[in-house]
């Protein structure tokens, strides 16, 4: 059992004893297609190890949030987690624009994929090949 003196501490407690959350994954939040997300208006740098720098118009799912203005979130790009701040940070209040953010990022992510790019090789090659 463990005691901490605010929600946030005590938050971030169990986020740092949760399984690695360095873990490179498509987590199960960031496949709803409603998610709700943040831009970064203001550069953030991490003060503790499980804090996530922000750069500028960074886009992020929020995963949790604390009554005291932290929120624990995984940056689209690179689905790196960790808390921030809010007021580093702005709502995305319109549903179409978070859709299209987690549309860019899965498009991005594809190409990225280094299997994926492997298997369109082989096709590409065995195609040629045939012919």
């Amino acid at each position: 059992m463990l005691k901490a003196s605010s929600q946030s501490e005590m938050k971030r407690w169990m986020t740092s004893l949760a399984p690695n959350r360095r873990t490179k994954f498509v987590s199960f939040t960031s496949r709803l297609l409603d998610c709700p997300q943040v831009q970064c208006v203001h550069p953030y740098m991490a003060q503790q190890p499980d804090e996530l720098t922000l750069d500028l118009a960074d886009i992020l799912n929020i995963l949790d949030k604390t009554e005291d203005g932290w929120i624990f979130g995984e940056r689209l790009h690179d689905q790196e987690r960790g808390w921030f701040p809010s007021s580093m940070t702005e709502e995305i209040l319109n549903p179409k624009i978070r859709s299209q953010n987690l549309k860019e990022c899965f498009r991005v992510h594809k190409m990225d994929d280094p299997q994926r790019s492997q298997n369109k090789d082989r096709r590409k090659l065995g195609s040629r090949n045939r012919q």
